[in-house]
């Protein structure tokens, strides 16, 4: 096995994957692994001794994570605490198990098993890489029938995957590329490896450039899969000096303004701006990732403080003091871009807000890939679920707009307006018009946010333009906790930071709260997928007005439980009508020729 002998250090490095969780919990969890309980998401199942790689006895996406083989990582781990051989063998059986029935059934392309692109890719990446430390911790545990018959079916797996990459669409390109250069990394003397290597690192650097905008965004615009593009070629980078061939300099640079935009939906508070389908928690995961020698390298930012910032081809503006302000700094996250490509919400203008150390207002995240009854994905994509209007009840239908040039993605910088002045002010503005429920409702919402930094304090204007009588609902989904309404606002009641929400008088006729319902859905909050509990959403509702409609709203953040200073709400509301309407022309001059 000579392939491994130079690359002690790096196995080692592998094995120590765990070595951060208490040696009791990697045990323990290594332990059901041996007892073939499984657990992703949250979910556990108990499998047969002679497990069926290709039976779903979970949710939608279970038995994909089982095929993925990433629960290799606690055993190796395990083996390296303890040096009991067990937990390595417990790897090389799985491994040889799941070949067997690939051999038995002739890799014949089944649902999850064979042939499934992204399980494929990522069980490469995870089979070579516990094997390499296996075989480091303990090079007699693999023997030389085992070792050929694994490398057979890996042969096999990686030149079924190098045909399949060039079919893949969006962030599958650079899954897909990372398990092969993984392999070739660890295997270089698989057939074709420098063929292959030479093609993956192409692939890649074709793929960002026609998927990631100008400004350094991925175009599906979903912070998640965002940073699944990222880590995916991090990863292959790390294995760069080993791979035959060796990569282009321009992927370097790219993904250097993707780890800015990455670091920026990072809020204050330890969470994950969640647009579209994305996950608030996967916090751990991000700051992993910004964490790697190699992406601290490539980082623009330098160290440097975030501040307020607009991506101007991606539409995605954030409003904040200062990162040296730490927990307890102000931001705000506002989408004002385009659909995306791929994993999308309807909920163009909507907003995440924390402040003082908690995040307030937030974007719903995804619960799970499926469309069961179980499962509030459709509810969680809609406008409904997020902080932005729906017009006479009815949500954005940006999906109908799939032909139009530049709805999904950007041909040009967005229609918006910016503007950051030296006190740290900023004014935000932006449209939707792609229509509204099924018969897309022709009416246009302009959105426009100002950041008053001697404030503290964010207004939001919104009018709403088209013909005839409406009833608008400007929607607001909190974090969950108690939330309490009044005339024209409402207010949290945590112990330790909260949020006003005072609408100017007259335009809104009614404001209501919906936390936890299920007919129809309203008001839920998904912190992390198969994860889903009830947050409180409000409703500011205008009753039927007749168009045009404008209404302007003050977000007051402020510590502990003490009431707003009401000076502190009026001045906010006055600077806001008094500064919105150049904004608003200027809005509208962008949209008569969008």
């Amino acid at each position: 096995m000579d392939f491994l002998s130079k690359r002690t250090d790096r196995f080692h490095a592998q094995a120590l994957a765990f070595s951060q969780s208490r040696p009791d919990m990697i045990t323990a969890t290594a332990d059901e692994i041996l007892r073939h309980q499984f657990s992703f998401y949250g979910e556990r199942h108990c499998l047969d001794c002679a497990i069926d790689w290709d039976a779903n006895p979970g949710t939608g996406h279970w038995v994909h994570d089982l095929n993925r083989f990433l629960f290799l990582d606690p055993l190796v781990a395990a083996f390296r605490e303890t040096g009991e051989e067990r937990y390595a063998g417990k790897c090389i059986e799985l491994i040889l198990s799941w070949i067997a029935q690939s051999e038995r059934l002739g890799f014949s392309g089944t649902r999850f098993m064979f042939k499934s692109y992204l399980n494929i890719a990522i069980h490469l990446k995870a089979w070579v890489e516990c094997l390499a430390a296996i075989d480091a911790l303990n090079s007699e545990l693999l023997d030389d029938a085992a070792f050929k018959t694994i490398c057979t079916s890996i042969g096999r797996q990686l030149e079924w995957l190098d045909h399949a990459v060039p079919r893949a669409r969006n962030n599958w390109v650079f899954i897909g590329c990372m398990g092969a250069l993984t392999t070739v990394a660890f295997l270089p003397g698989l057939p074709g490896s420098t063929e292959i290597s030479a093609r993956s690192w192409s692939r890649i650097e074709e793929a960002l450039a026609r998927q990631v905008l100008p400004d350094g965004v991925h175009d599906e615009m979903t912070p998640h899969y965002h940073l699944t593009v990222v880590s995916c070629v991090l990863k292959s980078l790390a294995y760069a000096e080993w791979t035959p061939t060796p990569p282009s300099p321009a992927i370097r640079s790219r993904v250097g303004a993707m780890l800015h935009y990455l670091e920026q939906t990072l809020t204050p508070d330890g969470l994950q701006v969640a647009f579209n389908e994305s996950d608030p928690d996967c916090t751990r995961l991000v700051r992993r990732t910004l964490a790697i020698p190699l992406a601290s390298g490539l980082l623009k930012s330098d160290g440097r403080a975030l501040e307020s910032e607009c991506f101007p081809w991606a539409g995605m503006i954030f409003m904040r003091e200062g990162t040296a302000r730490g927990r307890e700094e102000l931001y705000l996250a506002f989408d004002a871009g385009s659909f995306g490509v791929s994993h999308q919400h309807e909920d163009k203008l909507g907003f995440w807000l924390s402040a003082f150390g908690r995040s307030l207002v937030v974007d719903p995240g995804r619960h799970l890939y499926d469309a069961s009854e179980a499962s509030f994905r459709s509810f969680l994509a809609s406008t409904a679920a997020h902080s932005t209007m729906t017009i006479d009840g009815q949500g954005q239908n940006s999906l109908a707009a799939r032909e139009r040039p530049g709805a999904w993605r950007p041909l040009a910088p967005q229609p918006l307006v910016w503007k950051k002045y030296p006190d740290g002010t900023c004014e935000a503005g932006a449209f939707y018009n792609l229509g509204y429920g099924a018969t897309q409702m022709a009416v246009t919402h302009f959105r426009i946010i100002f950041f008053f930094s001697d404030l503290q304090a964010w207004a939001v204007v919104d009018a709403i333009e088209g013909e005839g009588e409406h009833l608008m609902e400007s929607r607001f989904q909190f974090a969950p906790g108690v939330l309490n309404a009044g005339p024209s606002q409402v207010q949290t009641a945590f112990p330790d930071a909260n949020l006003l929400i005072q609408g100017r008088r007259g335009d809104w006729a009614q404001v209501s709260i919906h936390c936890g319902e299920q007919s129809p859905r309203a008001g839920w909050f998904s912190p992390g997928y198969n994860r889903i509990e009830p947050a409180p959403c409000a409703l500011f509702s205008t009753g039927t007005r007749r168009l045009p409609w404008l209404g302007v709203l003050a977000l007051i953040p402020f510590r502990g439980t003490a009431p707003v200073d009401p000076a502190i709400t009026a001045e906010c509301l006055s600077r806001a009508e008094s500064k919105y309407l150049p904004i608003l022309q200027e809005l509208r001059e962008k949209e008569a020729v969008s």
